[in-house]
């Protein structure tokens, strides 16, 4: 171990003081347990620790308002004399006699000594062994979610610093980068690649349905004519052929044909008719009367001269006995034949031909309604009229000396990266914190290694 002369140190910070120009601990009250209310003081800013890697102050350390000495510092750099924490920074001094400090935030080297302090420390209770082990793990989670982060850019393999502040500024470049592209109407932007989309409903939906808007009203006005046609030279003409038929054929022939035959049978029938009362006046009468008369005088008077007076033949059982001579043995029948009268003929006429219903076809009403033309309306682009520049980003990896031009995936990229590590470090950090609440004894808690189980960074 270097001893280091501190004989010369000429300005301190309690809990240590300068006595007489030598470096002494001051008297600080009891380590105490921060209070349970929730505060607005970042995590890292609640532990406060330094360490003194010097023989002749008997290695002491403090956390807090309490101390201790006896460390044993043999796992430090022996160039190193002090070490100090507070409000979230370290800065170590070491031999080289310049007194400059040189700041860190990674406590994770110093973790270990804590658990010397525990131990060395006179009435720590299981609260405050609980409350260091804690804040030190707020702190290691402090620092390693802000250590340098590699990513590899178009630009370069590269780390980038992740600190707060920088983080912070980085969301203030990447701002102006994110309202061009939500605000511009460039290609890549959104607003652009909308009205890309909008540019192709217009060409394949909207133009395409207002010319088959178009169309199809053209083929329905093809089918009204169609219709207008069917009305005028089928519907029409076929009301007018019936009209016709009706004047000129059945008509004529009710007229003519129907009329003139009527005519003939009419003559027909009384030719015949004349013929028939003819027949009946000089025939059928005539030999009636002959008849009438040869009955009535011819067979009478033969009967009553030829016949014996007062004899009747076939009477008395036997013939007479005596007749006139030459004498008849009967009377001669009278004839009982009759002409009958020749009956006049009646001919049926002819019926006339009944019309042809008029106009049986009714016109067809124009069946198809056109569709409203253009029923699809143009979309217009999005976004604000001028396209806003769209500023690179500029960012400047760690340790170079000039900044590099990252696209905004590459910023976002980078972003998300340290985003993740931030929640997956929380996580453990979280888990740690409550597994060692959860312990029961001191000898527990100061047994428990903070620094085990911690994602690489």
């Amino acid at each position: 171990m270097t001893h280091v002369d501190v004989t010369n140190v000429d300005s301190a910070e309690a809990p240590l003081v300068l006595d007489g120009g030598n470096l002494a601990l001051a008297y600080q009250a009891p380590f105490s347990v921060a209070p349970a209310a929730v505060t607005s003081e970042p995590s890292r800013g609640r532990l406060q620790f330094w360490m003194v890697n010097n023989p002749d102050a008997n290695y002491p350390m403090g956390v807090d308002n309490s101390n201790v000495t006896g460390m044993n510092y043999s796992a430090l750099d022996p160039t190193i004399t002090i070490i100090r924490w507070e409000n979230g920074v370290g800065n170590i001094e070491d031999t080289d006699g310049t007194r400059l400090r040189q700041n860190f935030i990674d406590v994770t080297p110093y973790a270990p000594f804590f658990q010397q302090f525990m131990a060395l420390l006179v009435g720590i209770t299981l609260t405050q062994a609980q409350k260091i082990q804690t804040d030190l793990i707020d702190v290691l989670y402090d620092g390693k979610r802000q250590m340098p982060y590699h990513q590899v850019v178009a630009a370069g393999d590269f780390m980038w610093e992740a600190t707060d502040p920088t983080v912070a500024a980085m969301s203030c470049e990447v701002l102006p980068t994110i309202i061009g592209y939500n605000t511009g109407t460039s290609d890549s932007t959104p607003v652009g690649k909308i009205n890309a989309l909008i540019d192709q409903i217009n060409a394949w939906i909207v133009n395409p349905g207002n010319t088959l808007v178009n169309q199809i009203n053209s083929e329905l006005s093809a089918g009204n004519v169609l219709v207008t046609n069917i009305n005028s030279q089928v519907v029409n003409v076929g009301n007018n052929l019936t009209v016709e038929i009706t004047l000129n054929i059945v008509n004529g022939v009710n007229n003519t044909v129907v009329t003139g035959s009527n005519n003939i049978l009419d003559t027909i029938t009384n030719a015949i008719n004349a013929i028939s009362s003819q027949i009946n006046s000089g025939i059928v009468n005539a030999f009636a009367g002959f008849i009438s008369y040869f009955n009535g005088t011819v067979i009478a008077t033969i009967n009553s001269s030829l016949q014996l007076a007062g004899v009747t033949w076939g009477t008395g059982g036997g013939g007479p006995t005596a007749v006139a001579s030459p004498g008849l043995s009967g009377a001669i029948s009278a004839s009982s034949d009759a002409f009958t009268d020749v009956g006049g003929l009646s001919i049926t006429h002819v019926g006339g031909i009944a019309g042809v219903t008029e106009s049986p076809f009714s016109s067809l009403a124009p069946a198809f309604s056109a569709i409203p033309a253009n029923p699809f309306t143009t979309f217009p682009h999005q976004g604000i009229t001028a396209d806003p520049a769209i500023p690179p980003i500029n960012w400047t990896p760690l340790g170079a000396t000039a900044t590099v031009v990252l696209s905004a995936t590459e910023m976002g990229t980078l972003m998300n990266g340290i985003a993740q590590r931030r929640a997956s470090l929380l996580n453990v950090c979280q888990t740690k914190k409550n597994a060692v609440n959860a312990l029961t004894t001191l000898a527990a808690v100061i047994a428990y290694d903070v620094t085990a189980g911690w994602p690489a960074v």
